[in-house]
């Protein structure tokens, strides 16, 4: 991930770790692969949130930019990631996730329209509960069902586009002039979507080569399964979401 960093690079990727040293190489290695598989000049940061083992130490070996932040939580991570890249456009994803070596170029493809100022990409979770996957399947036939229904004007339009943490990238002058909604630890992904929403064009884009795969050890078991289902299900606008705005 070594680059000449007395010039501007095309493009920087931005991953928030907290004690991720177990993980954070699989990601690292899907990184250089991408970069690799990448024309442009891409320069990675890793934001350390005060992690306590060897994450620092490992994103350096890969020859990562360390950053770091050191309140807790991954509002306060992401902003400081937004703030320290040097790139125009931005990517982002988390340190338990592997990307396709096709991740960069099918963001970037995205910002040849000057309209569009984010991206929100798919995700899949590996090692989890047999259940899990039956009802993520359900989830996902739901949502398109409903923005057919949007689109066919039969539903309301919905407005905006949430981001996802693993997956996501921006203009780095728009997501500065919004920024980040501290302490919104759990939601601060979707609402930057919101927020960028509120400015210009955020794609949805939920194509093989730009989905990530994400670390599915919350979800081994039924519990963690039966907490993805109570949260999927949570009013995030009206109990979580909204306060947070009000607050802007």
């Amino acid at each position: 991930l070594y680059y000449d960093h007395a010039r501007k690079p095309d493009v920087s990727v931005v991953v928030p770790a907290f004690n991720e040293a177990k993980r954070i190489g699989r990601t690292l290695t899907s990184l250089v692969h991408a970069v690799r598989k990448s024309p442009l000049l891409v320069e990675v940061v890793v934001v350390n949130n005060a992690s306590t083992d060897d994450t620092p130490e490992i994103a350096e070996y890969f020859g990562a930019r360390v950053a770091h932040e050191k309140i807790k939580g991954l509002s306060y991570a992401r902003q400081t990631g937004l703030e320290v890249a040097d790139a125009e456009i931005i990517l982002g994803t988390d340190a338990d996730t592997q990307v396709p070596p096709t991740w960069i170029k099918a963001h970037l493809d995205h910002y040849d329209d000057p309209e569009t100022i984010g991206v929100c990409g798919n995700r899949q979770f590996d090692a989890v509960h047999p259940l899990f996957n039956v009802f993520q399947g359900s989830m996902n036939i739901v949502s398109l069902g409903i923005r057919q229904l949007r689109r066919a004007r039969v539903m309301k339009p919905k407005g905006w586009q949430g981001l996802s943490g693993p997956n996501f990238s921006y203009r780095k002058n728009v997501a500065l002039e919004v920024g980040y909604v501290r302490g919104a630890d759990k939601v601060e992904d979707t609402l930057m979507g919101k927020r960028l929403s509120e400015k210009g064009k955020v794609v949805l884009d939920q194509s093989p080569e730009i989905t990530v795969l994400a670390d599915g050890r919350r979800y081994q078991n039924l519990a963690g399964v039966y907490e993805r289902v109570r949260s999927q299900f949570r009013p995030l606008l009206h109990g979580q979401i909204q306060p947070l705005l009000d607050e802007r």
